[in-house]
């Protein structure tokens, strides 16, 4: 009897388990794009061009936002992720995610008589 009333309540809670840890590696994919975008955008002559490209690539659907002080360069990505309960039919729960990297901007090589595309 006692497994009977207790095994629906288990299967119920590992999906729920499964589906926070699915939305968990999302976020975390979305950090680990974030860094590796900033880290890009730090050593190039176009920061907000050169993350924008390679988000799109790597996490198509995020949102970009790319800001420099001169001295840092900030990438902000965010998304949205589905939720899905188990057990409960097609029942989802949108929940935005939102990832932040700053990296040290490096000053960019050009060579000699070389103009830098900025200019």
């Amino acid at each position: 009897m006692e497994f009977a009333l207790l095994m629906p309540l288990f299967a119920v809670m590992c999906g729920c388990v499964i589906a926070v840890t699915a939305v968990c590696m999302q976020l975390l994919a979305l950090g680990d794009t974030a860094r590796n975008a900033a880290r890009l955008a730090a050593v190039t002559v176009d920061p907000e061009a050169t993350a924008t490209g390679f988000v799109a690539r790597v996490s198509p659907g995020s949102v970009v936002h790319v800001s420099t002080d001169g001295t840092t360069v900030t990438v902000t990505l965010r998304r949205t992720a589905t939720l899905r309960l188990p057990f409960v039919g097609r029942a989802t729960v949108p929940l935005p995610l939102s990832a932040s990297a700053t990296m040290v901007a490096e000053p960019v090589m050009v060579p000699d008589g070389a103009v830098p595309a900025s200019h």
